[in-house]
């Protein structure tokens, strides 16, 4: 189909989407929820999202010009300036930018470990449909991964860590 240009708040450059989305767009714009995006499935706020590094929402400062979220993919950074971890993912909850989940596929023990959860909010932490959705999150991306297990042991929350198989 079509291209039209879009500018996007906050974002350099031009952008693109198809031209049939337009009425979409405006949709959104004044507020609305197209009918067609309604999901077929668990929503963010049922089951945490956990976006790649590279996620077009939180790479290259967008996370922080979204979302208010300072988010740095930490791979490149020298072993003494790692925060969380090298492969830590935003945790997305609802519409909101929660957190962030540092986890690694141990092969040998088909095993998805969790080395840390650190959240924006500590309150976070105390709300039972957000940890339930946590669970989720991470449990659907053991399944995807193939790995039979989840170890959470690593997490110093026991409220995080105790919700997982």
């Amino acid at each position: 189909g079509d291209l039209a240009t879009v500018e996007v708040e906050g974002w350099r450059g031009t952008h693109f989407m198809l031209a049939s989305d337009t009425g979409l767009l405006e949709e959104v714009a004044n507020g609305g929820i197209p009918s067609a995006w309604h999901p077929l499935g668990p929503t963010t706020t049922d089951e945490v999202a956990l976006l790649s590094p590279l996620d077009p929402v939180s790479a290259r400062g967008r996370a922080k010009a979204l979302f208010d979220f300072d988010y740095v993919w930490e791979i490149y950074h020298r072993p003494d300036l790692v925060r969380f971890g090298r492969y830590t993912m935003p945790v997305l909850w609802g519409d909101q930018l929660v957190g962030r989940l540092d986890a690694k596929l141990d092969r040998k023990a088909n095993t998805l470990v969790v080395n840390g959860v650190w959240l924006e909010e500590a309150a976070t932490a105390r709300d039972a449909d957000f940890r339930e959705a946590l669970r989720e999150g991470v449990r659907n991306m053991a399944r995807f991964l193939g790995a039979a297990r989840v170890d959470a042991t690593a997490v110093t929350d026991r409220r995080l860590r105790t919700r997982w198989p």
